[in-house]
C-alpha cells in the first residue's frame, strides 16, 4: 500500500542514522501492479531489492490451514536472498 511505502521511507531514514543495512522487498505483487510499484518507489527515493510475486499456492494453503506451500514466491525469495548475500548463488543447485 502507499502507506507501507511511506513507512518504508521512514524506516530507511532511521536505518541510515543507525548505520544499518536496509532492504526493501515488496510482496504479493501481480503483473498488473509491477509498474505502479516501481514508479511509486522511485518517487519516494526507494530502491527495491526484489519483488515477491503473489502466489496462489501460498494464499490457498494459508486459507485452508494446510502446511505452507509456495511456487513462484519461493523462487522470488531465493533470488532476493542471493541478491543481498544471505545465501550463496550455488545453494539452490545442491541436492540432498
Amino acid at each position: 500500500t502507499a502507506e507501507s511505502l511511506e513507512l518504508a521511507k521512514i524506516l530507511r531514514q532511521e536505518a541510515i542514522k543507525l548505520d544499518k543495512r536496509f532492504w526493501l522487498v515488496v510482496n504479493k505483487v501481480t503483473p498488473a501492479i509491477t509498474d505502479v510499484i516501481e514508479v511509486k518507489t522511485r518517487g519516494l527515493g526507494l530502491d527495491t531489492v526484489g519483488l515477491i510475486r503473489f502466489d496462489e499456492e501460498v494464499f490457498r494453503t494459508c486459507l485452508v490451514g494446510e502446511a505452507l506451500r509456495a511456487k513462484e514466491a519461493l523462487i522470488d525469495i531465493k533470488s532476493v536472498l542471493k541478491k543481498v548475500g544471505l545465501i550463496k548463488p550455488s545453494s539452490s543447485n545442491r541436492s540432498g
